[in-house]
């Protein structure tokens, strides 16, 4: 059975934190996915006491490190990490050592790692994705596909006509898994 984490951003931010964790719960999610805290400021989430796993969410800039992503989300006993990670511009090679990067943390830290399909970041377009999968098999997607509908990167027909059908969907929704 998937575990199904509710992401903490969907409620409104003035509530107090503890009725948003009743109500996670109450509506049946096993867990919380919620931003980074900053190490050592680590808040009391009370998550455990309302029964709910904490997952966390991250943005991922180029410029800066992965280690103290998964440093934070051990310290605060996350169960997983997904981050939107910048570097669409780059080319491949820096791509890869970066999910190489990724990946290699996430054993080291026993933190599964899911990279965040989104728009304006290293899984940009459907295309660019699919090939990352084909190059890091190990990769897992917390696969939000609106992106590529939203940036109409899927318009009709498609593919072009006379070209070879592709089905990329099954291809990347195999790759979201839950932890």
């Amino acid at each position: 059975m998937p575990h199904l984490h509710c992401s903490l951003l969907t409620l409104p931010a003035d509530l107090p934190l503890t009725e948003r964790l009743t109500r996670i719960a109450q509506a049946g999610f096993d867990g919380v996915q919620m931003p980074l805290p900053l190490a050592p400021d680590l808040p009391d989430f009370s998550a455990a006491e309302a029964g709910l796993a904490l997952s966390g969410c991250a943005h991922l800039p180029e410029d800066l490190p992965a280690e103290p992503l998964f440093e934070h989300a051990a310290a605060a006993g996350m169960v997983s990490l997904n981050a939107q990670v910048d570097g669409y511009w780059r080319d491949d090679s820096w791509q890869d050592a970066r999910i190489r990067d990724l990946l290699t943390l996430s054993e080291r830290y026993a933190l599964p790692f899911f990279l965040e399909t989104h728009r304006h970041r290293l899984t940009q377009d459907l295309r660019r994705t699919l090939g990352l999968l084909d190059r890091h098999p190990d990769l897992l997607l917390c696969g939000d596909f609106s992106h590529y509908t939203v940036m109409a990167e899927l318009r009709a027909p498609w593919p072009p006509t006379g070209q070879k059908p592709c089905t990329p969907w099954p291809a990347a929704a195999a790759k979201c898994t839950s932890a």
